[in-house]
């Protein structure tokens, strides 16, 4: 569903008046966010049933099993997993949540969890899914790419959308120059902090950002001139 705001011909971020910007970084955010979090909920699914496969490929005892960490999987998203799913029912597994950091590499048969991934089907209707909300999300931000592309691509994420909105809604900037000085300014604390829960979340923005970018799927050329910040 696209939004309904007239920008005049030729217009940019430099020369629109702040209420019109406003509204323009307002919709960029309001379908920019829903993809990316599509985006990342359809990736760890399907990583996941990639690293099954894989799991369950033939391979010497002396072969170590893939870690989910190198398909992208978090901890986090294993335990939401075993959560929802009870993939693997034993006490010891459900107690752990798969921390693997816990359980250690040789500790325990992985592939067993991607045994009942396989064998019950348990993540297709998850896949499926999550497949049909990312092309909604994606539609959506294709419906409002004009209001998007004003954005330059460096600042095309939740947070900084977030933060900037406010720099100029509160008037602390009257500018979508004085809005992004701001911001780089609030960036170059970040990095002084990088255990803050800002730092944190910006880490993973960016990187979710890279990593559709990288991956060529959907509307990954929206965010190809993205600056991991944090390195």
């Amino acid at each position: 569903m696209s939004t309904a705001l007239t920008i005049p011909q030729g217009a940019t971020v430099l020369t629109l008046d702040t209420p019109t910007l406003l509204q323009v970084i307002q919709i960029a955010n309001s379908v920019i966010t829903p993809y990316l979090e599509a985006s990342e909920n359809y990736d760890n699914f399907d990583n996941l049933q990639k690293w099954s496969i894989d799991l369950l490929k033939p391979r010497k005892l002396s072969e170590p099993y893939p870690w989910p960490e190198t398909y992208g999987l978090e901890r986090h998203f294993l335990s939401e997993i075993n959560k929802i799913h009870k993939i693997v029912k034993t006490s010891y597994f459900s107690a752990n949540k798969y921390d693997l950091s816990v359980i250690g590499n040789n500790a325990h048969p992985l592939d067993l969890i991607a045994k009942k991934i396989m064998k019950n089907n348990l993540i297709q209707s998850d896949i499926h899914n999550a497949k049909t909300e990312l092309e909604i999300a994606e539609n959506n931000l294709n419906a409002n790419i004009q209001y998007v592309n004003l954005i330059p691509p460096d600042y095309r994420f939740p947070l900084a959308l977030d933060e900037m909105y406010s720099y100029l809604l509160n008037g602390r900037a009257e500018s979508w120059k004085e809005a992004v000085n701001l911001f780089e300014e609030t960036l170059h604390r970040w990095k002084l902090e990088q255990d803050s829960e800002e730092a944190l979340l910006l880490q993973a923005q960016t990187a979710a950002l890279a990593g559709r970018a990288a991956s060529g799927a959907g509307a990954a050329a929206l965010f190809s001139g993205i600056r991991l910040f944090m390195r």
